[in-house]
């Protein structure tokens, strides 16, 4: 869609604590109220080089237990052993996402483009003034935008991406959920998930913990789970929440039949959300899963168009936890250049800014049952 309009309404509350601002340049106080989302790549490992189709490279070299027999010492024959390695068979799933989007600041008003101190570009034969309008504070603003826009595309697909979904937003491939649901013996689930509202779907601090202690007891006679550093990666709402149900037992009398926790054995002392520890085993918030399944409408049918009508509104799966290692959460792409690419442009044709931002990127789960799905 082509930003022509005014944007006065879709800033204001990045500005309304903001004074005389007509006299403002562009500054970093209008960027540091935004939320802005993680690169996908902090927390994933990225395998380059990946080609649609390709196979995905592991091999599993766990050792082998009937190898190497006894053999006569008196003789000359040695045995010989099967040296074979299972190669996986999982295949790449690449899909492109990318938007385009025009920019004429003919179209908005003058009282907006003052606050940004930026002109209308009614002069287009002199390089200096395209210069100038690339370079404006409202146009870096924008494109800034429009990439936040993109890595948060990149959050929705890797994780929720389903090809059965009949949305463009979620059908290029299948995400990291997708393909851990596919099998049901690794998943432990989370009943609350079917409430009516999102009222009655949220988790108790001691549900979480119960929950997690579940997920570590299916895991444990797994051999993967003693190979890799292992890690819990839970939505920042359940995060936060375990975190002062962990304060509160602290706070709590021994021996009067509630149940006690050891501080040291499950949290740092200072219980933060952003470093819980559950059996030697970080806890990651993930704050995008929040984000993506209360602002898309197709986790969460309280929103109509670009309009949350009820906050309410039950959400698709709101609880979900995964514990599994880094190196099990595959990031693919055929560069790296195409895991982000970025264009602008000015158009004499037409008097307008072009920018363009997409990438090419799947998402794999080599090890198809080293993991535990909460859900």
């Amino acid at each position: 869609m082509a930003i022509n309009t005014n944007f006065t309404a879709q800033v204001t509350d990045l500005v309304e604590s903001l004074t005389s601002a007509e006299k403002l340049n562009f500054s970093e106080s209008i960027f540091t109220k935004s939320v802005e989302t993680s690169p996908i790549t902090q927390d994933h490992t990225v395998i380059t080089g990946v080609r649609n189709g390709n196979l995905v490279p592991i091999i599993d070299n766990q050792p082998d237990y009937e190898s190497f027999p006894f053999s006569d010492a008196n003789t000359c024959a040695v045995p010989e052993c099967d040296l074979s390695h299972n190669y996986s068979t999982n295949k790449w799933e690449l899909g492109l996402i990318e938007c385009k989007v025009p920019i004429c600041l003919r179209s908005f008003d003058d009282d907006f483009l003052l606050f940004w101190n930026q002109y209308k570009m009614v002069q287009t034969d002199a390089d200096k003034n395209e210069s100038e309008y690339m370079q404006s504070a409202l146009v870096q603003f924008l494109f800034n935008q429009f990439k936040t826009d993109h890595t948060a595309a990149q959050w929705r697909g890797g994780y929720f991406g389903d090809k059965s979904s009949a949305s463009s937003l979620f059908n290029g491939i299948d995400g990291w959920f997708t393909q851990m649901e596919a099998n049901a013996s690794q998943i432990v689930t989370i009943t609350e998930n079917a409430g009516a509202n999102y009222t009655a779907q949220k988790l108790s601090g001691e549900r979480i913990y119960e929950l997690l202690k579940e997920m570590y007891i299916k895991s444990a006679d797994q051999s993967w789970q003693s190979d890799q550093p292992l890690e819990f990666r839970m939505s920042e709402r359940n995060a936060k929440t375990l975190a002062t149900y962990y304060t509160f037992l602290g706070d709590k009398a021994c021996c009067d039949g509630l149940q006690v926790l050891k501080p040291e054995a499950v949290s740092s002392s200072l219980y933060s959300f952003q470093r819980l520890v559950f059996h030697d085993i970080p806890i990651k918030p993930m704050r995008e899963w929040d984000e993506i399944i209360n602002k898309t409408t197709e986790l969460n049918s309280g929103w109509v168009g670009k309009k949350l009508v009820t906050p309410n509104a039950a959400r698709v799966n709101p609880n979900r936890i995964i514990l599994t290692y880094k190196n099990n959460l595959l990031l693919g792409t055929s560069e790296q250049s195409n895991l982000a690419f970025f264009d602008m442009w000015f158009s004499r044709d037409d008097d307008k800014i072009y920018m363009k931002v997409g990438s090419y990127f799947g998402a794999s789960l080599p090890q198809k049952t080293d993991y535990i799905l909460g859900i």
